[in-house]
């Protein structure tokens, strides 16, 4: 308890007199304890709302507050306030706090605005019309399922669909939006009078900001457009829908053809290509939340990618008139070429991993949609013994999502996921490697509840890079989440390498290992005397040649003539070959 902190030392004597120890400071750490459940509340526009969860424990403590699962820029107090509640507010609020101890999430508190019902069908079949030019009212979707054969709404797993039919009262703009929604939301706006026959006109999942949708389309008048809300990967809960039309806004132009996500090896050219009309339209493409100078055809030509082309792109169609709609994100990852056929891409979402098996019904148009790569065509990598490779990506734009761990109890600010399998038992070695942030890598299994079973924030002191070791078996997914901590984000590598046990075991048994007082890294490893080759790289594979040396005591020492600096460094010590 608190009371037997204080310092304390060790007298020991005899005969010959007395001997002290040195003093040692003994700190008793309270973890993260919250005082006061955060309340649910229904409020009116304008209504002030604060949120306190009376947070104790042992101080400085860290505070994160996060809205559907995403993190809430600027919300790191104890307490959150809420001056004036707009419908974009409500949501579902939890805050992470910690300290030395620790971290530790809060239970979730609902906002809602008060609003009138929305009449949303569970079945396609029951729909009802609406003719409004402009609407918002709200539901939930806690028992609602899918029809047989009903599309994947976005391309994305989902499992909790509502219908409604809307007929355009007039031609123009329309917007549809699940703003103030409280779960992850997908969204998409068909014709056509059966499940089967849907002809997609938009669809959405998150432009409507954490977590919610926002679509644009032209709306022709009388025409019936069967609007569907799903949660993605079942998700449920408080469900907020509004749309409105502006019959005097510039048509926008229609994108028939998405840019594909795409991995690639690294040196290859890799394009981007987008099919939009009316004839006319001009284009303007963006990498990572930039625009990309010069870069307004209709296709992106990357030649000869490095490393740093990694991240998300799309494109901003304009029509004559000046209507503009943005493409769907495609992502680019590159691998080192090392075993790259074993390389899938990672997700910013763990779900996105599971294509090969959603959660919930799919039908044939969902199943087509998954095999054809609609949303992310993520997977898993399948590892052989000796495999090697490193994989380039960027977080810029990641998120994180509800139900997301605090790795390392670090609050993080956004992950991406890998899922790798090993074909044989094995020792398992992953890093983060060049990374432009302060990286957090941790390792799972279970994906319905995730069991931490390796975590590492940061491999040396005040570095950015963060290594994880551990045994792997066969035929059991391994879910890494390569993490950036609140307010960071960038560019990085995920280097990763399967070795036998024993292989594994001689490489880590270092006698010592660190950076040393004047900024260079060194060890010492205890060796069958002999002769050894040691490399240095920026990966596990191809490491460059450093030195050859003939250790005759047993001993082998070494210290690096670089200083330590922000790019990360393998170092590989093997018997020297004839």
């Amino acid at each position: 308890t608190s009371a037997n902190e204080g310092s304390y030392r060790v007298v020991i004597a005899n005969y010959a007199g007395t001997v002290s120890s040195s003093p040692v400071a003994l700190r008793v750490l309270t973890p993260v304890l919250f005082g006061n459940p955060l309340v649910s509340q229904t409020v009116t526009v304008g209504s002030p709302v604060t949120l306190d969860p009376g947070v104790g424990g042992t101080p400085p403590l860290a505070f994160q507050w996060f809205k559907n699962g995403v993190v809430l820029p600027g919300a790191t107090g104890p307490t959150l306030v809420l001056p004036a509640v707009q419908l974009s507010d409500g949501g579902s609020y939890t805050v992470v706090a910690a300290n030395e101890a620790g971290s530790s999430e809060s239970g979730p508190a609902l906002l809602a605005v008060d609003l009138p019902d929305l009449a949303l069908t569970d079945h396609f079949a029951d729909r009802q019309v609406f003719t409004d030019a402009s609407f918002v009212g709200s539901t939930n979707n806690l028992a609602a399922t899918v029809d047989p054969g009903e599309p994947r709404h976005a391309g994305k797993a989902g499992g909790k669909s509502l219908w409604m039919t809307w007929r355009a009262p007039a031609s123009g703009v329309a917007t549809f939006r699940t703003v103030g929604s409280a779960f992850d939301t997908l969204l998409a706006v068909y014709t056509g009078t059966s499940v089967e026959g849907l002809a997609e006109v938009a669809s959405d999942e998150d432009r409507g900001g954490f977590l919610t949708s926002e679509l644009h389309f032209n709306a022709v008048a009388g025409t019936d457009y069967q609007v569907a809300v799903d949660g993605f990967a079942g998700a449920s809960g408080q469900l907020v829908l509004g749309w409105n039309l502006d019959s005097a806004a510039a048509p926008l132009p229609v994108i028939s053809g998405q840019p594909a996500d795409t991995l690639s090896p690294l040196g290859l050219p890799v394009a981007f290509s987008v099919i939009a009309g009316p004839p006319g339209v001009t284009y303007q493409w963006w990498a990572n939340g930039a625009p990309l100078a010069g870069a307004t055809q209709s296709t992106l030509l990357l030649p000869g990618i490095s490393a740093d082309a990694a991240g998300t792109y799309s494109v901003r169609v304009t029509a004559p008139g000046g209507g503009t709609l943005e493409s769907r994100e495609a992502l680019l990852e590159i691998t080192s070429g090392i075993d790259a056929g074993t390389a899938a891409l990672s997700a910013n979402k763990l779900e996105d991993l599971f294509a090969d098996n959603p959660v919930g019904p799919v039908g044939a148009a969902g199943r087509a949609a998954a095999l054809e790569g609609v949303g992310r065509p993520a997977g898993f990598a399948s590892l052989a013994l000796g495999t090697a490779n490193t994989q380039f990506l960027n977080l810029t734009g990641a998120t994180t999502e509800p139900g997301d761990p605090a790795p390392c109890d670090v609050i993080a600010g956004g992950s991406r996921w890998f899922r790798f399998r090993v074909r044989t038992a094995c020792r398992f070695a992953l890093a983060t490697t060049n990374s432009s942030f302060d990286s957090v890598l941790a390792v799972f299994t279970n994906r319905f509840a995730l069991a931490q079973i390796a975590c590492n924030d940061d491999v040396l002191p005040g570095g950015k890079t963060s290594l994880v070791v551990f045994n792997a078996q066969p035929e059991v997914d391994y879910l890494v989440a390569v993490t950036s901590k609140r307010g960071e984000t960038g560019a990085c590598g995920l280097t990763w390498r399967t070795t036998s046990g024993e292989e594994a075991d001689a490489a880590l048994q270092l006698d010592a290992v660190g950076v040393g007082d004047d900024g260079h890294f060194q060890f010492r490893r205890t060796v069958v005397p002999g002769v050894y080759d040691l490399g240095r790289g920026s990966g596990v594979e191809a490491p460059h040649p450093l030195m050859r040396t003939n250790v005759r005591s047993g001993l082998f020492l070494f210290r690096d003539t670089e200083p330590v600096g922000g790019e990360s460094k393998f170092y590989r010590l093997a018997p020297a070959v004839p």
